[in-house]
């Protein structure tokens, strides 16, 4: 049925959906739920989609202009086209392992699923007994916690799994940190979480190897406040600082400590400024108006590049567009005016008919979705750039809907939230935010075909 069609991915988003007729936000909940359309990604994160997904939504859409629903849709399409194969993400770490780490993989997966702690280090203990550190971290610990995170988002394990295998990798790292031998370079280098970053085990590796390379490491942890950070480099006066954001709020309380650290900078005593994390593969443009340097790649890589730069005194910038002034005086008056925003917008969600997944305390849900909102808002802002909150951050509108709010509630509260924010400031600073708001409803609309 769908065979002569071309399953080259060319259409981003915004291209599937103009072809379609079908909303971006409804695109990625079918592929949540169902798995149709499931579009390979690029290098920074987008979905690309194929002339067939094109053929096959369109179909599906047709199905629901009948009054069928969704998911009757889907189960026709599987049943009826018994060749038809989706392009579905092939998550890199596990594919293509020797045998040996691929069985390592599959033993850690099945002992997280189980709670078994004495099977997980029963696992790790194997792995690092084989295999060297770097092999452990690329092909083990790596794809395991890619691996858990895809699991969760599809609902096939918890949040308790992933905080359970997270907190016995973490245990492992931390061990590993202690037993490095006595740093031989001079150099140090302060690694640390932005605030409000709470995904620390990609920055533990690469602080695991940069001890390894022979560089005093003063790490951090997670959730550091902005004021820690600069109490510790003026205490310890380092020659380097690395710092992680995996989300969009933290990637913004990032963004705000670097801008001050690099208003310190001198050349008598460069600092160098460098900083990763998922949020910024997702969101290219972020590099952009972020001072320091941007590091990608695993955690071995990373630190080759973080090495590289400590011996050439590399303290160059990626970022090419400066933030407005006019931006600060918008977020100022956004978070003076958060407690308002957030109640306001708390109540119109209660009075809505809405139903919050028939469970208790509507309330706290609402103020909650508000709150989750408000940061949002907040954090784009930050980087005054709008167009971060359609397609690009759909990971951050998923990240609701793994807290139990299904898309169209979310669409709901949405529409009283960005109401309420219009409300409550003033009229100079409703003009700046308006492009947000319309971005943020344009990101969360979804099809009236959408059970």
């Amino acid at each position: 049925m769908f065979e002569s069609y071309s399953v080259n991915p060319v259409f981003n988003v915004k291209a599937m959906s103009h072809q379609t007729g079908v909303a971006a936000a409804t695109l990625r909940a079918w592929e949540r739920r169902y798995g149709v359309p499931s579009p390979p990604r690029t290098d920074s994160g987008y979905r690309l989609y194929s002339a067939r997904d094109v053929a096959i939504i369109r179909w599906l859409k047709a199905q629901l202009e009948t009054g069928m629903n969704i998911s009757q849709a889907v189960s026709l399409l599987q049943s009826s086209i018994q060749q038809l194969e989706v392009p579905r993400v092939i998550s890199p770490p596990a594919a293509n392992l020797p045998a040996s780490q691929q069985r390592l993989h599959n033993d850690v997966l099945a002992a997280t699923m189980a709670f078994d702690e004495i099977g997980v280090e029963r696992a790790l203990n194997e792995a690092f007994a084989l295999f060297p550190v770097e092999e452990v971290f690329l092909n083990l610990l790596q794809p395991v916690m890619v691996t858990v995170g895809e699991k969760w988002h599809t609902g096939e394990l918890t949040i308790g799994h992933e905080h359970f295998i997270t907190n016995l990798v973490r245990r492992r790292l931390i061990t590993l940190l202690a037993a490095t031998p006595m740093p031989h370079h001079e150099q140090r280098i302060v690694t640390a979480c932005a605030p409000d970053e709470f995904h620390e085990l990609g920055l533990l590796m690469i602080s695991v190897f940069l001890r390894r390379n022979g560089y005093a490491v003063v790490y951090l942890g997670q959730n550091t406040p902005a004021v820690r950070i600069e109490e510790v480099l003026e205490r310890v006066q380092p020659e380097a600082v690395l710092m992680s954001a995996s989300g969009l709020r933290s990637a913004a309380r990032l963004l705000s400590l670097y801008e001050t650290l690099s208003k310190r900078r001198s050349n008598k005593h460069p600092l160098v400024l460098a900083y990763g994390g998922h949020i910024f593969g997702q969101i290219p443009t972020l590099r952009e108006r972020m001072p320091g340097t941007w590091i990608s790649g695993g955690a071995s890589e990373a630190a080759r590049h973080i090495d590289q730069m400590m011996k050439h005194r590399n303290i160059g910038s990626t970022r090419s567009v400066p933030i407005r002034a006019i931006t600060q005086e918008v977020v100022e008056e956004l978070r003076m005016r958060k407690p308002d925003i957030v109640a306001h917008a708390a109540r119109r969600i209660v009075a809505d008919p809405l139903d919050l997944n028939h469970i208790g305390h509507k309330s706290e849900r609402a103020i909650d979705a508000a709150e989750r909102l408000f940061y949002v808002l907040d954090a784009s802002a930050c980087f005054d750039d709008a167009s971060i909150l359609t397609d690009a951050t759909d990971w951050e509108w998923d990240s609701f809907t793994s807290e139990g709010i299904v898309p169209e509630q979310l669409q709901v509260c949405a529409r009283h939230f960005c109401d309420a924010v219009r409300i409550c400031i003033s009229p100079p600073t409703c003009e700046f935010l308006e492009p947000f708001l319309h971005e943020m409803i344009e990101a969360l609309t979804m099809d009236s075909g959408q059970p």
